[in-house]
């Protein structure tokens, strides 16, 4: 029995430093997707919690992080009659006030619950092939949308696995490296 809780500790701390691994790397999506059913499970773990509203700040899900909060300190409350610890209710007040401390860490170190400096790994680049000519095009119509100054939309379209992703992925680190400032944004309508 005693290993048996030993290793389920191990596990839970695990699924926690996961998280917490994938906030360090720029994946507040993937940080938040395991919580919810490990705090089903362990409903008592303050820094699932914790990470758990940080995770779903950083993806842009503000009322979202503060449910969460809302709903830690009513398991906390009922389960064992106690208010969350000083690290949720500063947790709160900076959702709230939208501290700059919570934006993304991506590039920056960061200390762990443990007390460790972690430092983000680069994401990993796939391979790029096969797409020169599209590439150059969009990169050229960039261009002309800059020293015309006009709103250009270029559409990426195909079959699923056609490699629309990477072409996007390709031109953004193709526009970076040159100084543009880029971003990605998703529809909150459509999966994917």
């Amino acid at each position: 029995v005693a290993e048996i809780n030993r290793l389920d500790e191990l596990r839970m701390l695990a699924v926690e430093r996961r998280a917490e691994a994938l906030l360090a790397v720029g994946r507040p999506d993937d940080a938040a997707a395991d919580l919810p059913a490990h705090l089903a499970s362990h409903p008592l773990r303050e820094d699932a919690w914790r990470l758990l509203a940080t995770a779903r700040y950083r993806a842009g899900r503000q009322g979202d992080a503060l449910a969460a909060l809302r709903e830690a300190r009513h398991v906390l409350v009922t389960e064992l009659g106690v208010d969350p610890g000083p690290e949720l209710r500063q947790l709160e007040a900076d959702i709230l006030a939208q501290a700059p401390h919570l934006a993304p860490a991506l590039g920056r170190a960061v200390t762990s619950g443990l007390g460790e400096t972690v430092r983000p790994v680069q994401a990993e680049q796939r391979p790029f092939v096969g797409r020169d000519a599209e590439l150059e095009r969009l990169r050229r119509a960039a261009e002309a949308a800059s020293r015309h100054r006009q709103p250009t939309l270029a559409l990426l379209s195909g079959d699923p696995g056609a490699g629309k992703t990477a072409l996007a992925e390709a031109l953004t680190r193709r526009l970076a490296a040159e100084g543009w400032t880029t971003a990605w944004g998703h529809s909150p309508e459509y999966e994917g």
